[in-house]
């Protein structure tokens, strides 16, 4: 039989999850739960000093809660956990979004005299924000994957797509039950990824899109952001940058005045002049070219892992005066930028973009410049 505790919810976690003390002093963390509710949890797992729990009974509701405009979000097998804080109205949000980095800042000691964190950025759409998403099909559904199991939440709508990407959604929906969806055992469910670019005819099967920025509005902010730390460069010397992707930075990057943008990319169909390389071997870094070492302006922004080895790839480029770093990981952002900070690179700038409402990730956008 579960432990059931009465607590007051008091912050929330990176992940995204209430925050409550057990009575006898253990912390617990509990999915669908915001600051100020007030009720009766039932312990989950348990492990060290942390544990996680359920919410059984809301006895005082958090003021910032708001009835949840899906249909299809919930906590239970066969919901939709795909946005887990649209139960919150959106200002509280970006509270905790800023609160959040504000925080890394501090515990890793990052900050300077001369820094300074900018307001978030919060989105200009709260739904219909959603210009690519990933949908399951096991032939007879097509939906998300339901909250902590193996299961498809089968939605009839999807509020934060675009009105391009729901009609897609709604056409592929129609196409049901196909038998040629249906997946090859080991496996539970087909991918089918959806962009603008796409329609309901041409998609197909456990085909991936080259990766883009989910928020059109949101990204436009980012490449102007960018735009203006380049603007009173001299880009007489080259940039170099990593994870370079499809070249949404590269362009802002060459219209600002870069002359030479060697960028870097796992995939062999990087953008122009760029060099094909995995970044987390060092052994491979040999294949960045010489000219590319005179670079002054270092631009990365990589996955959600991060770069751990920044600084030992930093020392490569001696003539560096400049790091722009974009994360959509917090986290490991503040882990990656650690090392330079405590040497001789100042943080100058932090940017935080929500790109993402209603979840808990958060886009950072800093520039770093030798001290």
């Amino acid at each position: 039989m579960q432990e059931v505790f009465s607590g007051r919810i008091r912050d929330v976690s990176s992940e995204g999850h209430g925050v409550v003390d057990h009575p006898e002093g253990r912390v617990f963390f509990v999915p669908g739960t915001w600051p100020g509710d007030e009720g009766d949890f039932a312990v989950v797992s348990i492990e060290k000093k942390y544990g996680a729990a359920k919410l059984v009974a809301l006895r005082v509701a958090s003021p910032h809660r708001q009835k949840s405009q899906c249909p299809h979000f919930g906590l239970e097998s066969g919901m939709c956990g795909g946005c887990p804080w649209i139960f919150v109205n959106y200002e509280q949000q970006l509270l905790q979004k800023q609160k959040r980095v504000e925080f890394l800042i501090s515990r890793n000691h990052l900050a300077t005299k001369e820094f300074g964190i900018e307001k978030i950025k919060g989105s200009i759409k709260e739904f219909g924000y959603r210009n690519r998403a990933q949908f399951k099909t096991d032939g007879k559904e097509l939906g998300y994957v339901s909250p902590a199991s193996k299961k498809i939440a089968a939605v009839d709508d999807c509020l934060i797509l675009s009105d391009q990407n729901r009609e897609t959604f709604k056409k592929l929906k129609s196409l049901l039950p196909r038998a040629d969806w249906q997946p090859e055992p080991p496996y539970l469910w087909n991918f089918i990824d959806i962009n603008e670019d796409l329609n309901a005819d041409t998609i197909k099967l456990n085909r991936r899109q080259p990766f883009q920025q989910g928020n059109t509005e949101q990204n436009e902010f980012m490449k102007s952001w960018v735009r203006m730390q380049v603007q009173g460069d001299k880009k007489i010397a080259p940039a170099v940058e990593l994870f370079a992707g499809s070249g949404n930075f590269t362009r802002v990057l060459r219209e600002a005045g870069y002359a030479q943008v060697f960028t870097a990319e796992v995939d062999k169909k990087a953008v122009e002049n760029g060099f094909t390389i995995d970044l987390y071997k060092p052994a491979e870094w040999k294949k960045i070219p010489k000219e590319a070492q005179q670079a002054e302006l270092l631009f990365l922004d990589p996955p959600r892992e991060g770069f751990s080895l920044l600084e030992k790839f930093v020392e490569r480029f001696p003539k560096l005066k400049k790091i722009i770093y974009i994360s959509c990981e917090p986290y490991s952002w503040a882990g990656n930028i650690k090392g330079l900070t405590d040497k001789d690179w100042q943080l100058q700038v932090v940017q935080p973009v929500d790109q993402f409402p209603h979840t808990p990730h958060i886009e950072v956008l800093s520039v770093l410049v030798r001290a």
